[in-house]
């Protein structure tokens, strides 16, 4: 019943599709035994049901204090499709005026992808005009450049950068992009052509001034259904591109499959190309049609795109380019011509209608921004995971698309599920609830103004949307429920303090933000040799992680009750995040910055390495003292702040093989990766104590065992690392870093021998 009562838990993670980072950090003071237990009891609901939800259950966001929302604009402004309108003799060309560019209006995709055509292509004057005509209309332009080239024809790269500009279509171009799917067959010669042709691209971009901002993207892998050996063989290109390049086909799996494997797999793989790039999705979708019957019913893609397209939007990837607008030939079995949104004759699949639909609701002419404090419980019918999608439109209403993460098609026919009934519980009661369907229209389904904080729907196979109107949302404040004043010893009046500290959690939030974006800034300068520019979004962002230090130390100044610190916990965490995310990109970016810099970079990455251990130590210590509901789900946050090392330990490698980077701040970071590695020992010591002891609930004792093993692969994934860069690093650093590798090793052995089990005593 515990369990079922908090299938969904909106752990504020979520927002930036990572649980790295996320923790809850050095915030604790002296206070009372019986305001301690009562904070954490409270804890424990909001941590516990959003680490272990059932198999039936929601998604991962719910806190005390609100889930961050991600803006509508931001959504909409990710959804592309990939056209083909230099095929002069297929549907493209011959219905341009009364199909195409009609659809493509309709769609509402703020993006294509397509191809460019240097002088001489017969149809290339056509397809620049039709290019400029979506443009004025609002549609940006993902222009591939590196195909030909990579083909092995005549290098026509230039040529097609030119074409680009001399047709006027620079305003509208949203992305320059490398390689097609180009395959590499473990053939030398043609993966080193790949890297020179995607170098050479991003050198020419990146040196003409009219072309310099737009992003460049990367290759996308050829050997489709090894995308792990493709990677592998590419190596890393990260230092040539601006965006990675993913094309995630689910085939007939769930939206958050690519094939057989899970999607954060394929993404984990073009981390060895991409580094820690934002990803583009510039290729996905269903295809109707095969003749080995590997497709999915029209039906069933109408059912997944819209999901897919919110899937891969809340795990980060930035923009997704379904694949494709139309059909090529309706009447054929072949794959290739059968992944349009519409049919060759221009009647619409329903995929075109719900995509459609999706966009209209949720269109915006702003970014926006804001936190909800809401649950997800499922009542009935539980049968498949809950989904779902917090977003904010500017004009301050709320939408939560939500869906059953449902399988509705088994090889040779469609198998719609049943509706799960859900409840949305809310902290502050809307002033009015829609109910949108997209796959059925934009008109609301349903509409109250019962004024309740619980909103009784259904999850179901198509995305439904959630729009609440009228409702702030933001933290919690702990207010007597009389309205009444309850004077403090200095005269403030705990209605004036609780306000205060809303301030200032806020305050955190709006610093870190700023920080976050002005780093990156500062990152995208540096690779473009704008150092100037660079050097003041870097003190900017400096200047913003002091400012939101400064305002967490003033909330934690302002607590006495456990709704209190609550909030001040919210605040530390979100500097948490932060200075987790720091530590990644301040190394990744010290080769590309100007020398004067370099050692200030470096000073930082190591002081936010430090900073994000302490707050781990922090939540190692509290495992021995906090009640045992909240343990397990302190534990995976935990465990999650060290998952994903290996990428950090990537790009520390990076820097220590790196000629750019000076001998002092080599050391730097080496201490950062120290500190990192010592973290790891210390989680899997504190997982291991509450395996073996005998408070621990026997699915509690299961659930950290998993945490436990997660722990140590990713220990183990960073030795592997680091050994595949030794021979290349600088005698000194290399004599330190073999010995951090052996430690290790040691380390890893060590947690494999006394895996606990849960079957020994621990001594009290």
């Amino acid at each position: 019943m515990f369990e079922r009562s908090l299938q969904t838990a909106c752990f504020s993670g979520a927002a930036r599709g990572t649980w790295r980072g996320r923790a809850f950090a050095a915030f604790i003071s002296p206070y009372t035994n019986k305001t301690f237990v009562g904070l954490w009891l409270i804890l424990a609901l909001a941590i516990v049901a959003g680490a272990f939800p059932p198999s039936a259950g929601a998604d991962d966001c719910e806190t005390a204090w609100g889930c961050p929302a991600k803006s509508a604009e931001s959504f909409t402004r990710s959804v592309g499709v990939n056209t083909h309108l230099g095929y002069d003799q297929t549907i493209y060309g011959q219905r341009w005026s009364d199909i195409i560019k009609p659809a493509l209006l309709e769609l509402g995709v703020s993006h294509l992808r397509d191809g460019t055509f240097p002088a001489g292509y017969p149809n290339g004057a056509t397809v620049a005009s039709r290019y400029r005509e979506l443009g004025e209309a609002g549609i940006g332009l993902n222009l591939l450049v590196g195909h030909e080239q990579a083909q092995g024809s005549a290098t026509s790269l230039q040529s097609r950068l030119d074409w680009i500009k001399a047709n006027g279509l620079t305003p509208h171009t949203i992305g320059i992009e490398g390689s097609n799917e180009f395959v590499t067959n473990g053939d030398p010669a043609r993966i080193q052509s790949l890297r020179d042709m995607q170098c050479d691209i991003y050198n020419r971009v990146k040196a003409d001034s009219s072309l310099a901002s737009k992003p460049v993207i990367g290759p996308s892998s050829g050997n489709f259904y090894s995308d792990d050996i493709w990677y592998g063989e590419i190596g890393d290109l990260s230092g040539c591109v601006n965006r990675g390049n993913l094309h995630p086909y689910p085939g007939e799996s769930l939206p958050n499959f690519r094939l057989s494997r899970d999607l954060g797999v394929a993404m984990d793989w073009g981390r060895k190309t991409y580094g820690q790039k934002p990803y583009w999705a510039t290729e996905s979708g269903y295809w109707n049609k095969s003749p080995d019957g590997s497709h999915v019913s029209e039906q069933a893609s109408g059912v997944y795109i819209p999901r897919l397209l919110l899937e891969y939007f809340r795990r980060g990837i930035e923009r997704t380019q379904l694949y494709e607008l139309i059909d090529l030939n309706t009447n054929t079995p072949d794959v290739i011509h059968n992944y349009g949104l519409l049919r060759t004759d221009g009647s619409k699949k329903p995929a075109f209608t719900a995509v459609r639909n999706l966009l209209a609701v949720l269109k915006d002419s702003a970014s926006a921004s804001g936190s909800l404090g809401f649950g997800i419980t499922c009542t009935a019918g539980c049968h498949s995971p809950i989904r779902h999608v917090l977003l904010r439109m500017s004009s301050g209403e709320y939408v939560i698309a939500l869906w059953s993460e449902s399988r509705v098609w088994d090889g040779d026919r469609d198998t719609p599920q049943p509706p799960q009934s859900v409840d949305l519980t809310l902290q502050e009661a809307p002033g009015k609830v829609e109910i949108i369907a997209p796959a059925q229209g934009t008109t609301p389904l349903h509409t109250e103004r019962t004024g309740s904080k619980t909103v009784r729907t259904v999850a179901t196979d198509d995305v439904r949307l959630i729009r609440l109107s009228s409702l702030a949302g933001g933290a919690q404040s702990d207010v007597p429920s009389e309205g009444q004043p309850d004077s403090t010893a200095g005269g403030e009046t705990r209605l004036e303090r609780s306000s205060d500290l809303t301030t200032a959690v806020k305050a955190v939030k709006t610093h870190t933000d700023r920080a976050d974006a002005a780093l990156n800034r500062a990152v995208s300068r540096f690779e473009r040799n704008k150092d100037s520019s660079a050097r003041r979004a870097y003190a900017q962002s400096r200047r913003e992680m002091g400012r939101a230090r400064a305002a967490s130390a003033q909330a934690r100044r302002q607590v006495e009750t456990p709704g209190e610190h609550l909030q001040a916990v919210r605040a530390q965490e979100l500097l948490a995040e932060q200075l987790d995310q720091n530590v990644e990109t301040l190394v990744n970016v010290l080769p590309e910055a100007a020398k004067r810099d370099e050692h200030r970079i470096a000073s930082a990455a190591r002081s936010d390495a430090n900073g994000r251990e302490k707050v781990t130590a922090v939540l190692l210590a509290l495992l021995a003292e906090v009640p045992e509901q909240a343990r397990p789900g302190i534990a995976t946050v935990i465990a999650s702040l060290s998952q994903g090392r290996h990428d950090e330990a990537r790009a520390e490698a990076r820097a220590l093989v790196s000629s750019q980077v000076a001998k002092a701040n080599k050391r730097r970071v080496i201490s950062a990766l120290k500190t990192s590695v010592a973290g790891q020992v210390k989680v899997s010591q504190a997982l291991a104590a509450l395996i073996v002891s005998p408070r621990m609930s026997a699915e509690a004792k299961q659930r950290l065992q998993i945490a436990y093993d997660a722990v140590t692969v990713e220990h183990a994934s960073v030795a592997d690392v680091l050994k595949r860069f030794l021979k290349r690093m600088p005698v000194r650093a290399r004599t330190l870093v073999r010995k951090i590798v052996s430690q290790v090793r040691t380390d890893v052995q060590g947690m494999r021998q006394n895996r606990p089990t849960g079957s020994s005593p621990a001594a009290s």
